[in-house]
Order: C-alpha cells, then sequence, then structure tokens
C-alpha cells in the first residue's frame, strides 16, 4: 500500500494522496500512461489543489475543477525557478510564458530552467502567479505596475480603476469600490457613470452611462446599460436591464434580461421575466416558475362599468372592479 503513495507538490506545499485517487480524473490516468512517478509537480494555487483533491476525497463539488478537466500535457513538467527579490518560485515553463517578460527570456537563453535575480516585490509576484495559473483569480487594484513590467495584459476590472484613480472623482459620487487581495472587486468596469452604489462581487459590472443606480449582490446590474434609478437586491438581479428607471428587483434572477420597462416591482422571479416596454406592473414569482402580474395603475376616465385592477395569474386574467 505504502507504494501506492504519490507525493504531489507545487514549490510552496506538498499532499500526499493515492494513485487510486488521482485516477478519477483524466488528467491524471493520462499522466501515469506516460510516466512512472511517486513525486509529481502540480503546477496549480495551494488553495485550488486544495479543494480538487478534497473534491476527489469525496467532498463537495469544486468549480475550479476544470483547471485539471484535459489530458496530461508533458510541458506540465518542465519545471523552472523564479528568482524574485531573492525568493525561490517554481512552476511550469507553460504557466510562466504566459507573461511576455519570461517568454521572451526563456527565448533568448534556450535550455535555461532558472531566471536570473529579478529585483521586484515577491508578495507581489506570488498573486500574479497565482492569476497566471487561474484566470479566475481576482487581482489587487495595485498591481498595475508589476503587470506591466512583467509584460501582462491588464484586466478589464483593473483598467477601469487605474482610469477612475487618475481623473479627479467627484466625491459625492460612489462609483467603484475594491477589497484588496483575495476577496472580491466591487463595482468594477462601470464607465461614465454617476452616484451608483455597488456591493457585491462584479456588481455594476459593465455598467455604462447609468446613474444613481444600488446594485446589492453577485452580478447585481450586471450589462445595465442607461437605466437610472433602479434598485437591484440578489444574485444576477436586474442582469442586463436596459435603459429601465426606477425599477425595484428583488431576488435571484429576478428581472434578468428586462429592457426599458419602468415602474415596476419584480420580486424573486423564478423564471426569466424579458417582454418588455412593460410598465407600472407588480411581478411576484412562485417556486414553480409561475409568476404573479399586477397593474399598479388603471388607465383612462374612472367608470364603474370599466375600471378596475388588472391581475393575471398563471395566464388567467382578473379584473377587481374599483369601489
Amino acid at each position: 500500500m505504502q507504494s501506492n503513495l504519490i507525493k504531489l507538490y507545487n514549490g510552496e506545499k506538498f499532499w500526499i494522496t493515492t494513485k487510486e485517487t488521482l485516477i478519477q480524473l483524466p488528467y491524471f490516468q493520462s499522466l501515469f500512461d506516460n510516466i512512472n512517478a511517486n513525486e509529481i509537480f502540480i503546477d496549480l494555487n495551494s488553495q485550488d489543489f486544495d479543494n480538487i483533491l478534497e473534491y476527489l476525497r469525496g467532498a463537495e463539488y469544486y468549480q475550479e475543477i476544470y483547471l485539471l478537466d484535459r489530458d496530461f500535457d508533458p510541458n506540465d513538467l518542465k519545471i523552472v525557478e523564479i528568482n524574485i527579490g531573492n525568493q525561490i518560485f517554481k512552476t511550469t515553463m507553460k504557466t510562466i510564458c504566459k507573461a511576455m517578460y519570461f517568454n521572451a527570456f526563456f527565448i533568448r537563453w534556450n535550455g535555461r530552467d532558472k531566471t536570473d535575480f529579478i529585483d521586484r516585490s515577491p508578495d507581489n509576484f506570488k498573486r500574479i502567479l497565482s492569476y497566471l495559473r487561474n484566470p479566475k483569480y481576482i487581482l489587487p487594484h495595485n498591481l498595475n505596475h508589476d503587470l506591466n513590467f512583467y509584460c501582462i495584459d491588464i484586466p478589464k476590472y483593473l483598467q477601469s480603476i487605474e482610469k477612475k484613480e487618475s481623473e479627479n472623482i467627484d466625491q459625492n459620487n460612489l462609483v467603484s469600490l475594491t477589497i484588496t487581495d483575495d476577496i472580491c472587486t466591487l463595482g468594477c468596469s462601470s464607465t461614465e457613470v454617476s452616484g451608483n452604489v455597488a456591493i457585491g462581487f462584479l456588481a455594476l459590472s459593465e455598467n455604462i452611462s447609468g446613474s444613481a443606480n444600488v446594485a446589492v449582490g453577485y452580478n447585481a446590474l450586471q450589462l445595465n446599460t442607461g437605466g437610472n434609478n433602479n434598485t437591484a437586491i440578489g444574485t444576477s438581479a436586474g442582469n442586463s436591464l436596459e435603459t429601465g428607471t426606477n425599477n425595484i428587483i428583488i431576488g435571484n434572477s429576478a428581472g434578468v434580461d428586462v429592457s426599458t420597462r419602468s415602474g415596476c416591482i419584480i420580486i424573486d422571479s423564478a423564471q426569466r421575466i424579458t417582454t418588455v416596454d412593460d410598465n407600472n406592473q407588480i411581478f411576484l414569482a412562485t417556486g414553480g416558475g409561475n409568476f404573479l402580474r399586477t397593474d399598479l395603475s388603471v388607465g383612462g376616465a374612472p367608470d364603474a362599468a370599466t375600471a378596475g385592477l388588472s391581475i393575471t395569474i398563471n395566464g388567467i386574467n382578473y379584473t377587481i372592479p374599483l369601489v
């Protein structure tokens, strides 16, 4: 049994597991088809592989499993050492050459497996290496100079923050906020906006020319174009809302793909409401995907025979006469 143990390491941490556990992933099955080794370098962030290994050992599904959802590539074993500020980082040629600085270095010095001393911040490079290993890793906003030094394209959310920091922004406007390190970015990628409050990962992301909106929650009011005075609370609430005004949208996926609607209240839409140009309505979703729609106003002169509160429940229209 002991001979079946496998040691994996990434330069800062090592793991002990068994071949039977690893070969549940096609990546490791193809790896062991090509090599016979009891010690393997794995070029992933420690937290990512912690979670992947826990998944293989029977824990709940881990979304970053896609990082190893591929066949083994022999280039995965070409290990190089990067000397940043006299701290040695181990990674693979395949990963580090995503940065053009290192790509040019190893092309010039073909055959080398380590760099010369590079006088930059090791702490900053550790975060950048995490980003090269997993592009979903959220970088803090103070790394733009290092990204430029290593010739790495700056992500859009950092470009937006850099632009805003270089401008004289009215202190009365809360356009974007950032929590540093590994947590999240708030209100990122918004342009030409004013008076907005964004709280949550990618809240108000790619928001263009919208003003006086409040977005709370993951992807709240994402891709909002020209919408004003809207309040969106919940995962994907108000996502893709275009030119709508004075709406209140509450609940997961509530008001997704809504366009040009104004003066509406949409609460917990279990199914996506996509009808456009409906104004002054209440939408109350049920768990089964049906929704109740209620007019907030009655048009025309008050006529006892026709005036009433129109309610549509599961496709059946009801009119409640006004008293």
